[in-house]
This record gives C-alpha cells, structure tokens and sequence, in this order.
C-alpha cells in the first residue's frame, strides 16, 4: 500500500515546521515506515519553504528514499493527488495530511477505513483528526472506527513548539530525538557547543553545531536549530530558533519563533520582520 501525503489549503507549507529538531514530514515519513509503507506520494504546493521542503525530499535521508514528490501551484486534496501520482481506481493508499502527526500502532486494512484519532493528552484539540485508507472510488468515511493512540494536527509554529516540548520532556514518547540528554530534559546534538557559564533550563535542545555563548539563558521550553548561535547574555524562554539564525547579544525573546528574516508571536502569530540579520 501507498501513502499520499498532502498538501492543506490552510497550512501549506506545514511540512516544513520544526518537531524537535526534525522537519514534520521527516516525522510523518518515520511514522509511515514504521507501519510498513514504503513508497509515499508527497504533494509539495507553491508557498512558503515550498523549494527547501522539495530538495529535503530529494536529497539524502534515507526516509525520502522511495518518496514520488508532486509540485502543485495549489493544494488538490487526496483525490487529485492520486489521480497525479497515477494510482488505478479501486488502488487502496493511506491518506495523511500533510499537518498531522499520528502516533499510533496502525494496523493497515484491504478494505476502505476511515480511522479517528482523539487528541494527546498534552494538547487540546477541539475535534478528533482523521486519516483515511481510501482509493479514488472507495470513500473511507462510510466506515469510520475510532483508534487507540492519538493525533495531532500541527499547522502552525505554535503547534509545533507544543509538540516539541512534550518529546523533550518525555510526555510524547515514541519520537527518535537526534541528540543526546546530557541531564534530565537538556539535549545537546552533535557538534553542539554551549560555554560553561551559560544556563540551560530544561526542557531544551541545543542543535547539531549550534553555538550558546556566554552567559546566556536558554530555556525552560526552547528548541535551537541546526547552526544557531545564541550570542552573549541573550535570554530566551518558550522559543523556536530556526536552523541557521543568529540571535544577538543580550536579546530577550519570549514565546516566539526566531527565523534569520524575523520574529512570529506563538502567542498570536503576528510577524515582525528584521531588517538586520546580525540582530
């Protein structure tokens, strides 16, 4: 069976966000191997990050291997998608979004199946997320069975902080963290380096190459990416920091996702853009 990951018209561009240092379509494609799915249909739509996600799907990790990448100019739902990736009518595929993490024992069936999911314990979700085994002429919600485990769905940066800080302080288990737990709930990733005077409180992730300078204050609740450096006396609390950015001397960020090109609120998801990449 074939799994077809697509695209939402309201969160394109989700697979992108950052579940403890992993790429979220890193941790669906982890999820769908784990259940035997091998060969997997990604629709990658126009929009924000659309290049970066395309090129992590065509590069090296061993789980893009087998994964058919389909560029759309918009999202064309799980039908279309499959009518793309040239499947027959009556072919079963595991339907996911591509904003939903599903942790569960999923046991496949040969017959169309819709399965709900409640929502993990450490977030409130407001209705219970849906993943469907379907083809183009088989509809799955004519069957629908509620399944052990849970779903979440992961839209926005707020979302994925959430999910991220329940992995690092254990309450998500069933994730591979990329780092080691150098004490309880502080992960350091290789290559990562914090000076001797800097405070980490847990839960945190230092990233692979990422640099804490000096008496900075990183943490409760912070995710650093890949090759950040979080210079001197800077403080940060409930934050994202994306792969690659400098946060700068003695700055206070607070419930935010820092990016090389600005700040969004994980509180409203306002934007403030910054001009200098050094701030």
């Amino acid at each position: 069976m074939r799994a077809l990951i697509y695209e939402l018209a309201g969160a394109i561009g989700a697979g992108a966000l950052d579940v403890a240092g992993r790429p979220l379509i890193i941790r669906q494609l982890q999820w769908l191997r784990d259940r035997g799915i091998e060969d997997v249909v990604v629709e990658i739509a126009s929009g924000a990050q659309a290049v970066e996600r395309g090129a992590l799907l065509l590069g090296t990790d061993p789980l893009t291997l087998r994964c058919l990448v389909i560029p759309t100019r918009c999202a064309i739902g799980p039908l279309g998608l499959a009518e793309r990736a040239g499947l027959d009518d009556d072919e079963l595929f595991l339907s996911l979004p591509a904003n939903m993490v599903v942790h569960a024992d999923l046991v496949l069936p040969e017959q169309a199946t819709a399965y709900s999911f409640g929502p993990p314990a450490f977030a409130v979700q407001a209705s219970p997320a849906i993943v469907a085994v379907r083809s183009r002429v088989h509809e799955a919600e004519r069957s629908t069975e509620h399944a052990a485990g849970w779903a979440l769905r992961v839209a926005d940066p707020a979302a994925a902080h959430t999910l991220s800080c329940a992995i690092l302080s254990g309450q998500a288990t069933g994730f591979i963290v990329h780092a080691a737990e150098v004490r309880t709930g502080i992960w350091l990733a290789r290559g990562a380096r914090v000076a001797e005077d800097a405070t980490l409180l847990p839960p945190t992730l230092i990233g692979a190459y990422a640099r804490v300078f000096a008496k900075a204050r990183v943490g409760p609740n912070v995710i650093v990416g890949d090759a950040a450096v979080i210079e001197r006396e800077a403080v940060l609390s409930e934050v994202t920091v994306a792969p690659g950015t400098l946060v700068g001397e003695a700055s206070r960020v607070r419930q935010a996702r820092i990016d090389p090109r600005g700040i969004t609120s994980l509180a409203d998801h306002a934007r403030t853009e910054l001009d200098d990449p050094l701030q």
